[in-house]
């Protein structure tokens, strides 16, 4: 069983050294993208088994927009051309194992085949209707995305003016195609481990059907339905299993919106009872005493 493990990163290099080595192991491979805009690659460990994306392909990542398909696709390709891996996992450098490397690779090694990758409630799954289809429903000028104050503002005037969250007007309802077919959009986590037949047919797909980066472009997080919607048009549909990542997403004082809870030491129980091999996110600064705790863990 061979691991290529995917990491998007912008800040915390003595996290992402451990994260590192907690993990090294004669069958895995780490592969590096860091956003543009960081200059952190000289505090990072340089190894045998560690590969960075060539700073001409870094891209200058901002939340929400395609620019982390774009950045995750180069990351993907990168390491499927340095060799075949039976898996390519994504990670971001706040994630921390909670596992060691040879309960990962013996986990896989009795998953083999499978593509784990989850997807959250919505019209097209689970029959839910979310505020997820609003990110797709209608076409979203690219000079609108992103965190900043005066795009947030008119981003949502114009969800407001379409109809809401939850509705949209049919005369600005965007349908979406594919070569003539409407597209069927899923959501879920970007942070997906998906086998090699998965990520060739993925790779084909994108290269026959380049629309699909302008659908991403002109919608809201597309990272967050970027694997799942693509996945579902596959043949590997039926190898879907759950995600191998701990994330919590429970309400507490100073958490930021539409982003999960940094943990810290209090959540150690309820991470390593997870039953995830993974979890996310974590800072140092915030609470080492976590990290610490995981690779005590690693060591019993």
């Amino acid at each position: 069983m061979k691991l290529a493990i995917l990491i998007l990163c912008h800040k915390n290099p003595e996290q992402i050294n451990l994260f590192l080595d907690e993990l090294n192991n004669n069958d895995i491979e780490f592969f590096i993208h860091i956003d543009a805009k960081s200059n952190i690659e000289n505090k990072i460990m340089k190894r045998a088994n560690v590969h960075f994306l060539p700073e001409e392909q870094r891209v200058n990542m901002r939340w929400g927009t395609s620019s982390m398909i774009m950045a995750t696709v180069r990351l993907l390709k990168y390491a499927k051309a340095f060799r075949k891996f039976d898996y390519y996992w994504l990670c971001s450098g706040q994630d921390f194992p909670i596992e060691n490397s040879e309960n990962i690779i013996n986990y896989l090694s009795q998953n083999a085949g499978n593509n784990f990758i989850n997807f959250w409630k919505s019209s097209n799954y689970n029959g839910n209707i979310q505020s997820y289809e609003k990110r797709t429903a209608i076409y979203y000028p690219e000079c609108i995305m992103g965190r900043q104050l005066m795009p947030r503002i008119i981003k949502r005037l114009l969800v407001e003016i379409t109809g809401g969250y939850l509705h949209t007007f049919k005369i600005f309802n965007k349908e979406w195609k594919l070569k003539g077919k409407s597209v069927k959009f899923y959501y879920g986590s970007q942070w997906v481990c998906i086998t090699d037949g998965f990520l060739e047919w993925l790779l084909n797909f994108l290269n026959t059907n380049p629309d699909f980066f302008y659908i991403c472009k002109h919608s809201v997080i597309p990272d967050e339905f970027f694997f799942q919607t693509v996945f579902m048009m596959s043949p590997f549909k039926g190898t879907q299993h759950n995600f191998l990542h701990y994330v919590n997403w429970d309400n507490r004082p100073g958490k930021p919106r539409n982003s999960p809870n940094t943990l810290v030491l209090s959540d150690y129980n309820n991470i390593i009872n997870s039953g995830y091999l993974m979890a996310r996110k974590f800072d140092l600064n915030v609470d080492s005493k976590v990290v610490k705790a995981l690779m005590d863990k690693h060591r019993t």
